[in-house]
């Protein structure tokens, strides 16, 4: 069930992608012609302003098409600079919609529940030598009664110390542990990551509006970091796929508004770069390939630009595939 409503979800976004397309379409004076929710056969359609509704089989996300845009398109002046313009800045619009959005659900957050503060209230465990007192998942407040600040902090205490007692969570339960570090290859073998503490601040609406305009940068920062790893089979669960997704959200635990925001706002982001990539069937091929005619002043040959549309289609549905199976298999 929580593929189902992520799916969902991911339509929204979507079709928020495609809505910022028809509306820069409208506003530029480009014939938009169809406005479609969902894919596949058309289960009902209406025609209203010259624009054609429909509602497809498949209820999830959706697309529009814009007559100018169009591989059979060739109306005069198409190569004049003001059309030019108007083709590129529609095919970016959709993208564009997606980072407003996700700067809106960050603002909105900020403004209504508050902003995390981001303090360490400890180190969370991910890695010990064998039998070593620690768990994965403990949190180590303090060793010899010494404060544990930083995972720098941990691994040096540990190195020093040949029996040290640990203060730590352990399943909702303070403990003190003895433990004895354990060499393995000349290292001790510990590793940690921070635990944020749940803490907000309320920022003014100064603030907040600042909170939202950044938040799209941060996002897509992150996004271009973690980028490299999402491909390779042991990187784990990845928030790309609906099963990763799902995961992802299970493990969160406790869900509430911000929560929701924040997430919404992220994958806005993602659908909006992604979008973005010189990939054929996206938005990026295709500005590119607007810029390529608009140099040559001469139109792709439609054959050509039809067999790169459907590889694209089909790399980006085996990718998605591999992706799916990847997280199904690290389950």
């Amino acid at each position: 069930m929580r593929v189902f409503w992520l799916l969902l979800g991911l339509s929204v976004l979507v079709l928020w992608h495609e809505m910022g397309h028809a509306l820069v379409a409208r506003a530029l004076r480009l014939h938009l012609t169809d406005f479609s929710f969902g894919f596949g056969p058309t289960m009902a359609s209406r025609s209203w302003r010259g624009v054609r509704w429909r509602w497809g089989m498949i209820p999830f996300g959706g697309f529009v098409r814009v007559a100018q845009l169009s591989l059979r398109a060739d109306e005069p002046g198409r190569f004049l600079p003001r059309a030019v313009l108007s083709r590129l800045l529609t095919i970016v619009a959709g993208s564009a919609a997606n980072l407003l959005l996700a700067a809106i659900l960050a603002f909105s957050s900020a403004w209504w529940w508050g902003e995390p503060t981001g303090a360490i209230s400890g180190l969370q465990v991910t890695m010990v030598p064998e039998r070593s007192a620690l768990r994965v998942g403990d949190r180590i407040e303090k060793i010899n009664d010494i404060e544990v600040k930083s995972v720098h902090d941990l691994r040096r205490a540990v190195a020093k110390a040949k029996i040290a007692e640990v203060q730590l969570w352990r399943a909702g339960n303070l403990m003190h542990l003895p433990i004895v570090p354990i060499e393995r290859a000349g290292k001790r073998g510990f590793d940690a990551r921070y635990v944020i503490v749940e803490q907000t601040y309320k920022p003014n609406l100064r603030q907040a509006l600042g909170i939202g305009a950044r938040a799209p940068y941060h996002q897509a920062i992150s996004l271009f970091r973690n980028s490299g790893t999402i491909v390779r089979p042991d990187s784990g669960v990845r928030p790309v796929t609906a099963v990763g997704l799902a995961d992802r959200v299970s493990q969160t635990g406790r869900w509430d508004g911000r929560r929701l925001f924040s997430l919404a706002s992220t994958l806005s982001v993602a659908v909006g770069l992604f979008n973005l990539l010189p990939i054929p069937g996206l938005d990026g091929a295709r500005f590119v390939l607007e810029v390529v005619e608009s140099v040559r002043r001469k139109r792709i040959s439609i054959r050509w630009a039809l067999y790169v549309q459907v590889a694209g289609a089909v790399f980006l549905g085996l990718l998605w595939l591999w992706l799916g199976w990847l997280d199904c298999l690290g389950r």
